[in-house]
């Protein structure tokens, strides 16, 4: 497998999961779906999180980088922990109604698990894909390939 389809591979899977994630969260957010479905952004979050793992190991594979699946999982964290620090200070200056009003130590925090576990499995997918492709686990370098 040369390394400049497996680039573009990684950029077009981004760019999907990317686009499913924000699609998604738009239809959400447009019909008000929150109220009926409080749940209903479990999906969002784990889109999110395949989105995150995804861009991560893209950008890690075009800057030549070393494939790591402890760096994909701890740059999903910080941008999950991130982007519900940016809600509640959001929350602060516009005032959501209700039953859109998060609550960083529950809501909060499950999104953030729901997060890492769609970045877990968008790892395990990509590992496997590898395995199948290359015969073995690529962990450390995937400039090899």
């Amino acid at each position: 497998m040369k390394i400049k389809f497996l680039n573009l591979y990684l950029l077009i899977t981004a760019l999907i999961l990317t686009a499913i994630f924000i699609s998604f969260e738009l239809f959400v957010r447009i019909h008000d779906l929150y109220k009926p479905m409080y749940w209903i952004d479990i999906p969002s979050h784990f889109f999110a999180g395949m989105a995150i793992a995804s861009l991560a190991i893209w950008l890690l594979h075009f800057t030549k980088g070393k494939y790591c699946n402890s760096f994909v999982l701890i740059s999903t964290l910080i941008v999950a922990v991130f982007w519900e620090i940016f809600e509640m200070v959001g929350e602060a200056f516009i005032l959501d109604p209700p039953y859109l009003q998060d609550f960083f130590f529950w809501d909060g925090f499950w999104d953030v698990v729901i997060t890492l576990i769609g970045g877990y499995i968008f790892i395990w997918l990509f590992d496997n894909y590898l395995k199948i492709k290359l015969g073995k686990y690529i962990y450390t370098d995937l400039t090899k390939i």
